[in-house]
């Protein structure tokens, strides 16, 4: 197996950046060696010593560094400490040096007419954005694997996690940088070649309609930038509130999601099975903090052999009229459509009758692609995507409140009760006739390896197997996945269940 430092060496090597400003891994690890204790005796008590013993060596078999009159071992600990402090404080200014001059060009290029040409320095200046991510998460772990030996050489003197908390808090790690992505999707969209409506007049296309086809992926961190730029080359990221700038709105926007369910998780269980007619009941609202406004959308699947499409509906109610809708006492106002006045009545008997309540919620940041003149094509990617059981329990941690619906964020939620899913979930919408009308630039999207398949991936089905396996009679196929393991785990005693 090739040493990290090798690899590390290897790979500024190939990068376009000078060796000199990534993490000095070598050095910092030989002057960790050189305040390794020597372990290989046995005890002996306190200040006894050998004239006739040979001197100490490092944990590398080599003779220790000789010390400077007066210094000691301690000032050594602390030369390795400060060290780190300015290898943090380098690799962060250049990663920030490096976005901004990405930023420049952007400015430079959304301030030519649109009628230029310029698609070599669009597509430069992805690169150059990916190369900047490249080299942000080679660092990020080579610091890790770095304090990670440190904590083993030096158990007495733990630093690891003080070090990697003030690394995720400094801007290279911390900081969001996906209006990049967002603005050179505008400069692609804005020189596109103009195509004619596909499925109807141009413009907004109705949120409300999504009878099409849908594939899901699993996606990694470190090929998420990648697959938004090479989607959005094609597809324009959708942004609520308009105009993206420097420091401002970015490509995603936070969704919230309470699903429904019965004591029993029929509701589950018929989303697993693909049961024809199974139905998943959701409340959903948008952007941080309370809601202002909530969307009751009932998901319905039909098998695609008996020629009918599974559909989606929705109705907007006001957060406070929740309550009454989940104790089936709520009246649609007058105004409301036909169609969604008899939604939310058949909504309310549905959860009359099954008994169906809060049970889990999930919250993601999703960043949304289509082009305004045609569904053909959608794409969406959740990512920080965590899973939330919200079934409401007689105890003191999570007592039932009069007319809440979903935790109150103002109180902690147990790690049993909390799952964080590891990879972003890209979501695929197809309304096209057969599959080899796919558009040419997806094949290689889909080709690229980034993409990692999971046919009828759920995120209710997720959360319910993950939170509430006690529950369960059944367990979705992908729960097996060795890479699931250690966010199951981090559940706690139902995680370990799950995964025996």
């Amino acid at each position: 197996m090739v040493a990290f430092g090798k690899k590390l060496a290897a790979a500024a090597a190939e990068a376009p950046f000078d060796a000199a400003h990534y993490l000095d891994y070598e050095s910092l690890k030989a002057l960790l060696y050189d305040l390794q204790p020597l372990h290989l005796r046995a005890p002996v008590a306190e200040n006894a010593l050998s004239l006739a013993v040979a001197p100490a060596t490092n944990a590398a078999a080599m003779p220790l560094a000789p010390l400077a009159e007066g210094e000691t071992r301690t000032r050594g600990h602390e030369v390795f400490l400060e060290r780190m402090d300015a290898e943090l404080r380098k690799m962060d200014a250049f990663a920030h040096e490096r976005v901004v001059a990405v930023r420049r060009e952007v400015r430079a290029l959304e301030a030519l007419d649109a009628g230029a040409d310029v698609g070599a320095r669009l597509q430069a200046a992805g690169d150059a954005f990916l190369e900047v991510e490249r080299y942000v998460n080679l660092n990020v772990t080579a610091v890790r694997k770095l304090l990670k030996k440190h904590d083993k050489v030096l158990p007495e003197r733990p630093c690891a996690a003080f070090y990697t908390a003030r690394m995720h808090d400094m801007r290279w790690v911390r900081n969001d940088y996906s209006d990049v992505v967002v603005r050179l999707s505008r400069l692609y969209a804005a020189r596109a070649p103009a195509a004619a409506p596909a499925d109807g007049p141009r413009g907004v296309v109705d949120e409300r309609s999504f009878v099409r086809a849908t594939t899901k992926y699993w996606v990694r961190s470190d090929d998420l930038s990648a697959v938004k730029l090479a989607i959005s080359r094609h597809l324009p990221v959708l942004v609520s509130g308009g105009r993206v700038t420097e420091g401002e709105s970015k490509d995603s926007q936070l969704v919230n999601s309470v699903y429904l369910d019965s004591p029993s998780l029929e509701l589950y269980h018929g989303r697993l099975a693909k049961l024809p007619g199974a139905v998943a009941l959701r409340l959903r609202w948008y952007g941080t903090g309370e809601p202002e406004e909530v969307f009751v959308e009932r998901k319905t699947h039909r098998d695609a052999w008996t020629g009918d499409a599974s559909v989606k509906e929705r109705f907007r109610v006001l957060p406070g009229d929740v309550p009454r809708l989940l104790r089936a006492e709520y009246e649609p106002p007058a105004d409301l459509p036909a169609a969604e006045r008899r939604l939310a009545r058949e909504v309310q008997r549905l959860v009359s009758t099954k008994r169906l309540v809060p049970t889990v919620r999930s919250q993601c940041h999703r960043t949304a692609f289509q082009l305004a003149h045609t569904n053909a094509v959608r794409a969406s990617i959740d990512t920080n995507l965590c899973l939330i059981n919200e079934v409401q329990r007689e105890d003191d941690d999570h007592a039932p409140e009069q007319g809440r619906w979903y935790r109150d964020a103002a109180r902690s939620i147990p790690s049993s009760d909390l799952t964080r899913f590891p990879f972003a979930v890209l979501e695929l919408k197809l309304a096209l006739a057969e599959a080899d009308d796919l558009p040419a630039w997806l094949r290689p999207v889909l080709a690229s390896g980034a993409l990692a398949p999971v046919h009828k991936f759920s995120k209710f089905v997720h959360g319910c197997a993950v939170l509430l396996p006690d529950e369960v009679q059944a367990m979705p196929y992908w729960v097996d996945d060795p890479a699931l393991a250690p966010s199951i785990r981090a559940t706690g005693a139902s995680g370990a269940s799950l995964l025996r």
